[in-house]
């Protein structure tokens, strides 16, 4: 969704509503007289733009010459597409009017008491994208606000469940949503990111947030004619009361119905916490999908479950550094037959079918709602998921954007971007992120802590550092083979202003326990920015070499 509803707009960031082009100056109001202006109605725009390379393999982890894996697959087929992912165009009618926040004032954009208003949306890049399940209207929803906190909306619109899945999609930190709100089909295992008919309160309060609705399902019918008498009823609740935390609980289920009746369960948990230029979110999701009468021979449903966490590092106004985990699992059952028949019929063997997804990126902020996105994706699929999210499989996405009325960053939390990071040194305190080059490609990354009482060596600053060596190859990300941790510590001699180079002694485990050390040589790029290069020696023996990014914690 482009713009949030009038519901889920009751506190935005005012410089979003206007480039200012329609405000009144300082100069031709004293300060004490600004009147804010009311606003009748507000038009938004949204363009997404995809590019994608398979790295050598099809994007989506097909062979070709068939459909679509349901499970992960992006909308792009071949080795290298383009893909118009959004072309959105909002409307929002206010017909007794509101008053909006001056640009640049920090505030509430509230609808008075007692009045109607009209959200619509369209996507016009589904007219082309071929998905039947998904077609150009998006959003139509009529709203009532009772008062300051409370209303009332009725229409097609998000479900409202998992906190990511309910973001515009033009607040969107990574190219594509985590798997369980995008590509998985809404009758196996999707949760967020999920539109249909129905009726939703919406309660919102400087520390809390609250939805409860009554839905056709969890968008299985979008834009569809209901096929039964059962109806999805849901709720989320999120407190933001601790400062830089959103901790939150969101679920549904089907009611009401003749019996035997689908099934369409939803459970999860959201956090989020944000300071300075850190940003880290995470969210777990549960899904239950049976067909009428299930379980039974050929009629057994899926139940899905699995969680990702992203963490974003803001380096400047302009650049910011992404990465992300996931894992999901498409057919958690505990027992029953071999093969998993979900609900669309397609048959999922019940071990070795989930997917591990690592997501590596940098977005890069123009002005006026633009910005660029990059990101590097390894999809790492056990040997029985391929039929569900593809084979394993590199990729890269790029996404262009660019909009009018469609703030480009996640709503802030209170207190949240308070500094663009601290003055990078050789031993300040500082995340490094990069790849692992040797012996084979994969994650590399590492946390500096500075020790700056402790003179081991003339000349030398003294940090401590762990370390997390991830092969791209790895059945487990987090687990051996494949995998190595690490915890020295380690010596740093300045070179120049902006050149060191040290080493390091301590333990690494990679399925054993072991001695280890590492050299190392950094530079700093900018002021919070700077590279290392590093090689580990496991047992003094075998090398792992690492080239990270490293800025101040």
């Amino acid at each position: 969704m482009l713009l949030k509803s009038p519901g889920r707009a009751q506190e935005e960031n005012a410089k979003s509503l206007s480039d200012g082009a329609d405000a009144p100056s300082a100069a031709s109001a004293p300060e004490d007289k600004k009147e804010p202006k009311r606003e009748y109605w507000r038009t938004s725009l949204l363009f997404q733009g995809w590019y994608g390379n398979g790295l050598g393999d099809r994007i989506a982890g097909n062979n070709g010459g068939g459909p679509l894996p349901p499970g992960r697959n992006y909308g792009l087929d071949g080795v290298s597409a383009f893909r118009v992912r959004r072309s959105e165009v909002a409307l929002d009618v206010f017909p007794q009017g509101r008053d909006a926040p001056l640009p640049g004032e920090e505030g509430s954009a509230l609808l008075p008491p007692g009045r109607f208003d009209l959200h619509t949306m369209f996507d016009l890049a589904r007219a082309f994208d071929g998905s039947s399940h998904q077609q150009v209207l998006q959003d139509l929803t009529v709203g009532y606000q009772f008062n300051r906190h409370l209303r009332m909306e009725v229409g097609q619109q998000r479900t409202g469940l998992t906190e990511e899945g309910s973001r515009d999609d033009s607040r969107l930190l990574t190219v594509a949503r985590a798997v369980m709100n995008e590509d998985l089909p809404a009758k196996v295992g999707l949760v967020g990111n999920a539109r249909d008919f129905g009726l939703a309160l919406r309660y919102r309060y400087p520390t809390v947030e609250g939805l409860v609705g009554i839905w056709d399902d969890n968008g299985a019918t979008q834009n569809r004619q209901d096929n039964n008498s059962q109806k999805f009823i849901d709720g989320a609740l999120f407190y933001t009361g601790i400062s830089h935390l959103k901790a939150g609980l969101w679920g549904g289920m089907n009611v009401l119905g003749n019996t035997p009746s689908e099934r369409r369960d939803r459970g999860g948990a959201t956090f989020i916490w944000q300071h300075g230029p850190h940003y880290l979110e995470g969210e777990v999701a549960y899904g239950r999908d049976y067909a009428p009468g299930a379980p039974g021979p050929g009629l057994n449903g899926s139940i899905s479950r699995g969680a990702y966490i992203l963490y974003a590092h803001t380096i400047s106004r302009r650049w910011q550094f992404v990465a992300r985990y996931e894992h999901w699992d498409p057919a958690q059952q505990n027992g029953g037959p071999l093969v998993v028949v979900t609900e669309t019929n397609l048959q999922i063997p019940r071990i070795n079918h989930k997917l591990h997804e690592y997501t590596a990126g940098i977005n890069y902020y123009l002005p006026r709602d633009s910005k660029l996105q990059f990101n590097l994706i390894r999809d790492d699929t056990e040997e029985n998921g391929a039929g569900f999210f593809g084979k394993k499989r590199t990729l890269m996405l790029i996404n262009f954007q660019t909009g009018l009325n469609a703030p480009t960053r996640p709503e802030a939390l209170a207190g949240a971007y308070d500094r663009t990071g601290d003055v990078l040194t050789p031993d300040t305190n500082a995340l490094r992120i990069g790849l692992l080059l040797s012996p084979s490609l994969g994650f590399a990354a590492g946390a500096d802590i500075a020790f700056p009482k402790l003179h081991l060596l003339p000349g030398f600053r003294t940090r401590g550092a762990v370390d997390f060596l991830g092969e791209f190859n790895a059945p487990n990300f987090f687990a051996a083979p494949g995998t190595t941790y690490a915890a020295t510590l380690d010596q740093v001699l300045s070179i120049s202003g902006k050149y060191y180079a040290g080493f390091g002694l301590g333990m690494y485990f990679d399925g054993q326990l072991r001695p280890g050390g590492k050299f190392f040589v950094g530079a700093q790029v900018t002021r919070n920015v700077g590279v290392e290069f590093v090689t580990h020696l496991v047992g003094f023996e075998r090398a792992s070499v690492a080239l990270q990014t490293r800025v101040p914690l």
